[in-house]
């Protein structure tokens, strides 16, 4: 019995030393693939002429679990004559061997530098993120990236302009089909943030009693964003790529858009487009309450005449109405774009900067 019992352990603890060991190589196998696959990633998209480096890959997480560790990864484009960069200390995500068309929590906390070029000048932007993880999945139609972050803030380097984000959700599908025309959704993204503290420039701030206020204040409490861009647009996104994108029908179709700004409140969706002049022009139905004091906000800034608010006020408090009995009065309109001039239903409200193109590359 006592040697039966032995044979039976011996048995035993080879079956778990193979098991092991099959365990190990597979680990190791799997390891080399993810290692083939992000070299594979990498080598694609340098051969579009684009960059793509990094100081080290290490892979973990042995014996069950694969993370892929990359650092000082480089990242960038210049397809289209648009050149962008984007660098980080790290990159770290988790992958299977088997799983090449999906990269789940990519962990993006840390500090990060992006550049790229806007209406012909260059930009530079420093983003620390305390809290960031993002996915991508390669779909046959569109390619989708994922992010969830908190505590971001953006400071652009030229001009030491600060954004803060206290907590952002953004998806983006980007369309992988053949010959789209004005009538596919390319680009579909859905945006939504909260707390966000405005550098004095964005929100049309100047300088009284020693602050920087804007005229509905420098924080944003709530911002929602889900809508689609509708032809195609050449990677190029200059003034002659988006005058064709415009002359093919090309526009952004708004399904939802929520703003929570001061006394503010406001939701839309609609149709934008470029007008004759390459300037936003748009069609929405809005609904909107806070109207009144956003009114009285608008004067004391001095965004607005006070004879014009008050104009605007008597006709719109003939419109609203309150939805429950304790609730404030709130407007149902068209919300319209034209000639650079916002107008909620036949009262003009303000007047939207205007784009300004760089001037190499086509006539004004």
């Amino acid at each position: 019995m006592e040697r039966t019992g032995r044979r039976r352990l011996l048995r035993l603890g080879v079956s778990l030393a193979g098991a092991a060991a099959a365990l190990t190589a597979l680990w190791f196998v799997g390891a080399a693939l993810i290692r083939d696959n992000i070299e594979g990633w990498a080598a694609d998209w340098r051969a579009g002429g684009n960059a793509f480096s990094y100081g080290s890959l290490e892979i973990t997480g042995f014996p069950v679990l694969f993370r892929a560790r990359m650092t000082d990864p480089v990242i960038g484009g210049g397809e289209g004559g648009a050149p962008w960069e984007w660098r980080a200390p790290a990159l770290q995500a988790r992958l299977l061997p088997w799983q090449t068309r999906r990269i789940d929590r990519i962990a993006l906390a840390g500090r990060h530098l992006v550049s790229f070029t806007s209406a012909g000048a260059p930009v530079r932007l420093t983003i620390d993120a305390a809290r960031a993880l993002g996915s991508l999945e390669f779909g046959p139609e569109a390619i989708t990236a994922i992010l969830e972050a908190a505590g971001l803030t953006a400071v652009n380097e030229g001009n030491a302009e600060r954004v803060e984000i206290a907590i952002a959700t953004v998806r983006a599908d980007l369309s992988r089909r053949p010959n789209p025309d004005h009538l596919t959704p390319v680009i579909v993204l859905g945006l939504k943030l909260g707390g966000v503290i405005l550098p004095p420039r964005l929100t049309g701030a100047r300088e009284r009693k020693g602050k920087n206020a804007g005229p509905l204040g420098p924080r944003i409490q709530a911002f929602l964003f889900k809508g689609a861009v509708m032809g195609p647009i050449s990677p190029a996104y200059d003034y002659k790529a988006f005058a064709a994108w415009r002359d093919n029908g090309g526009t952004v179709e708004i399904e939802n858009f929520r703003l929570h700004w001061g006394p503010l409140r406001l939701s839309a969706n609609g149709t934008l487009a470029l007008d004759e002049k390459m300037q936003p022009m748009g069609a929405l139905k809005a609904t909107i309450a806070g109207f009144a004091e956003t009114l009285d906000a608008l004067v004391a800034a001095g965004a607005m005449k006070k004879k014009k608010a008050r104009t605007a006020k008597f006709f719109l408090s003939l419109l609203a109405k309150s939805p429950a009995p304790d609730a404030p009065p709130e407007l149902t309109l068209p919300l319209t774009i034209q000639k650079q001039t916002l107008s909620v239903g036949p009262v003009p409200l303000a007047k939207i900067p205007p784009i300004r193109w760089p001037r190499t590359g086509h006539r004004r």
